[in-house]
């Protein structure tokens, strides 16, 4: 089974049609929300097509550094997976001191609950290394969207965590080819980010390309590459 590693249906005008879409075309959806409103959306959604769920505070949606009401009681939910999509970014409403407090909060309850994150992060890496550091072996997950250098890659699988890659591998640049090389097919998760407001109508075929392009890429055939990326995502399974 191919796996979308983050995407938003909820937010799309006609989700069922996004998760009915995925399920034709064999593809799991890990679904991520922004606030409370959306992780509820994202948690009714989820148990009702049997898929996992990712409840989170989205850095352009925190309004305070503490954790907003109701949001511990979506971690009640047996397809609850992960949180996310949480992390830090300077355009984010919050000072950086609130961010990483609000982070910190949403990392205490993965580590506790056993559930796997998925990492937002624009420009706070070093910020963001240095929380992810107090969690060491505790913590799994996967830092979103990333396009960033060869030295980030290795500090955050150091810390035992997953490189999630959308379409900027279709650009095909040196910089990403380098990344994606060094990293090897065992570090990396496919997404597509979708969330029908930025990118338009879900695309399986975006799916689709994504992993050939990153089986060319790697010198590899198709069909062990989505196994290799099925056990990525099992291995980050905690519970």
């Amino acid at each position: 089974m191919l796996i979308d590693a983050h995407v938003h249906p909820s937010l799309f005008a006609k989700p069922a049609e996004v998760y009915l879409q995925a399920e034709a075309a064999g593809i799991l959806l890990l679904s991520m929300s922004c606030d409370v409103e959306d992780g509820q959306r994202v948690r009714e959604l989820s148990a009702q097509f049997k898929t996992p769920a990712f409840v989170g505070i989205h850095p352009w949606y925190a309004k305070s550094a503490e954790l907003p009401l109701g949001f511990t009681d979506l971690l009640e939910q047996p397809n609850l997976l992960g949180i996310g999509e949480c992390g830090l970014d300077p355009e984010s409403p919050l000072e950086l001191k609130s961010q990483l407090e609000l982070l910190e909060t949403q990392l205490d309850l993965a580590a506790q609950h056993r559930l796997m994150v998925s990492l937002h992060v624009r420009k706070r890496h070093g910020e963001l290394i240095a929380l992810l550091k107090k969690y060491r072996g505790r913590l799994r997950g996967m830092v979103h969207n990333f396009t960033f250098s060869k030295d980030l890659a290795r500090s955050y699988l150091d810390l035992n965590f997953k490189l999630s890659v959308g379409s900027h591998l279709l650009q095909r640049t040196p910089k990403m080819c380098e990344v994606l090389r060094f990293a090897g097919a065992g570090a990396l998760l496919l997404e597509t980010d979708s969330d029908g407001i930025h990118s338009g109508p879900y695309s399986t075929g975006l799916v689709r390309l994504e992993y050939e392009t990153l089986a060319e890429l790697l010198g590899l055939e198709l069909n062990p590459l989505i196994e290799q990326l099925w056990n990525n995502f099992q291995s980050l399974r905690m519970r």
